[in-house]
């Protein structure tokens, strides 16, 4: 049995949307400030994500992404695709793909937990996961060449993209 598919059409814009997708949800258009979950989610090449919180077993991005919290088991970042200002929260360390040729700007946070970020299906309670913010351009950066630091012993963040 195949998954559900619901569909945010090309052209169609969508402000201050929450919800709950038993299946996968593809955007096509444009969605801001909203609060989604779902199996799955796909923004298609045509298609933005901005100033949002998705929670999700599977994100796959093929258009554009900014400002926005994703919490997933599984995230792809497509060639052609778009990522700006975004913070990624993945538990465990397996599960992301990124196309040489996706474009990742500003600060793209990937924060990489052991802790488990609960059940993402919509009939699931919400598990917050531990979220931290990489360290400001401000803050003197560490003595280490890695970009990699450790948080804690179970947790580390992984800063992609921006100055440093």
């Amino acid at each position: 049995m195949s998954e559900t598919r619901y569909e945010i059409p090309m052209g169609l814009e969508i402000s201050g949307m929450t919800g709950e997708v038993e299946g996968c949800l593809v955007i096509s258009g444009h969605v801001r400030d909203a609060k989604i979950r779902a199996n799955s989610v796909v923004i298609t090449e045509n298609g933005s994500l901005t100033r949002s919180e998705v929670r999700v077993g599977a994100f796959v991005l093929q258009g554009k992404m900014s400002d926005t919290k994703t919490f997933a088991n599984t995230f792809v970042a497509a060639a052609g695709s778009f990522c700006q200002d975004a913070t990624i929260g993945m538990q465990g360390d397996v599960g992301v793909a990124i196309d040489e040729k996706a474009r990742l700007e500003g600060d793209v946070v990937f924060n990489v937990t052991n802790v488990s970020l609960g059940d993402v299906s919509p009939a699931a309670p919400v598990v917050e996961a531990p979220v931290r913010a990489a360290p400001s351009a401000q803050e003197k950066p560490s003595s280490s060449p890695s970009p990699t630091k450790k948080a804690e012993p179970e947790e580390e963040a992984i800063k992609v993209g921006g100055e440093g």
